[in-house]
């Protein structure tokens, strides 16, 4: 989904896509865009400025970018704060940050992992993981994989932005006519019901249980501090 709000809505600027490996996500982008990432991926895009880095200590100054996307890369990161630090310092006072992740009690299979391994706490995890496992896939079970709740990451993300917004309704408002038209009849249902979902989600309470159970949470962060 945060593909298609980057796509319609980012123009102009320059930008950091965070984790970007090969630079598809964001090589349609109006804009010019620098993918970092710890490796390059070798059939990366030609679109995309890349620069090998670490997210917990970017290489760049200050203010430098107008937009941050942070898409599917906080369920791989141990130290989240360090790297919203990061977000925050190199994004300018005006910019935005996109940020979306998987809900660690989602029924999702992240990267061939079973359903329910990023429910049971980490020192949990990891036994389960050297008894199952062996080799690559171990290895990235034991230090590849660290799933958070979007609670866990709201307080994360208010320490270091002064405006933090759920994303996911409006999200799915904007881009709903290609969220269906690619999204099968998943898809279709949901927005059936979205109007509905919308205005309880328009209470504090109601806004703060569907951010809580969305089991793919997405964050628009400004206001850098």
């Amino acid at each position: 989904m945060l593909e298609y709000v980057t796509e319609s809505g980012v123009s102009g600027g320059l930008v950091l896509d965070l984790g970007t490996k090969d630079g598809r996500k964001t090589a349609n982008l109006d804009a010019r865009v620098i993918g970092v990432d710890l490796d390059i991926d070798e059939n990366a895009v030609e679109t995309v400025t890349f620069v090998a880095g670490d997210g917990r200590q970017l290489p760049f100054r200050a203010d430098s970018f107008d937009i941050v996307i942070a898409d599917q890369i906080f369920e791989h990161v141990q130290d989240t704060e360090a790297v919203v630090s990061e977000i925050a310092r190199v994004l300018n006072p005006d910019g935005r940050a996109y940020a979306a992740f998987p809900h660690r009690f989602a029924p999702t299979k992240p990267h061939g992992l079973p359903r329910w391994f990023s429910m049971p706490p980490l020192e949990w995890r990891h036994r389960i993981a050297s008894r199952l496992w062996s080799g690559g896939r171990e290895e990235y079970a034991c230090h590849g994989n660290y799933p958070l709740t979007p609670l866990e990451a709201r307080r994360i993300f208010e320490e270091h932005f002064g405006d933090v917004r759920h994303g996911t309704l409006s999200f799915r408002r904007e881009c709903a006519d290609r969220y269906v038209r690619e999204g099968g009849p998943a898809a279709t249902a949901f927005e059936t019901v979205r109007p509905v979902i919308e205005t309880v989600a328009e209470t504090r309470l109601g806004g703060r249980v569907f951010e809580s159970l969305w089991p793919h949470p997405e964050y628009v962060l400004r206001e850098p501090v």
